[in-house]
């Protein structure tokens, strides 16, 4: 299949399906390097291609290179692309954003699809972030009643005289 697309595109360098198949070929050979490269020459042949624009920040993203990846991502975001939306709101929950990542998929990734390839993830990703949100509260509530009752459990005691067990009863 190599051999055939580095065909194609010595008779037709430009043309953006075999560009874009020889990088999927190159990932699968682990040419990280060489797909990269491949890419970007597709989006400099079409730059207006969004699932070519979101792979090339999920390589970006693998390779570590999150400023990069997040720069990628926000413009498949704006070439259309709701999975872009949804990387962008993991790469802000990694990176402890919990808010901003929850904007993004509820005011974003949700509002723009109701499927997809993401979607699963997306769902869980926002399951994960209300269970967070419940156990901050139960944690934040839990202290206030502990900070709020026990004085008052302490200042019950002096006043009438009672026991701990008396009270407790």
């Amino acid at each position: 299949a190599l051999t055939e697309v580095q065909s194609a595109l010595e008779l037709e360098p430009g043309y953006i399906d075999a560009l874009n198949l020889l990088a999927h070929l190159q990932l699968r050979a682990a040419d990280l390097p060489g797909a990269l490269a491949t890419y970007e020459r597709s989006l400099e042949a079409r730059p207006d291609q969004g699932l070519t624009v979101l792979a090339v920040g999920y390589l970006l993203q693998d390779a570590g290179r999150s400023p990069e990846a997040i720069v990628r991502f926000e413009e498949a975001a704006a070439l259309g692309e709701a999975d872009a939306w949804f990387a962008l709101a993991r790469l802000a929950v990694d990176g402890g954003d919990e808010v901003e990542g929850r904007r993004l998929l509820e005011e974003e990734y949700f509002a723009r699809t109701k499927g997809g390839r993401k979607y699963t993830e997306a769902l869980a990703l926002k399951a994960d972030l209300d269970r967070r949100r419940q156990l901050r509260f139960a944690a934040g509530s839990g202290g206030l009643m502990l900070a709020l009752g026990l004085p008052l459990v302490v200042l019950t005691r002096r006043r009438t005289g009672w026991t701990l067990r008396v009270l407790l009863e």
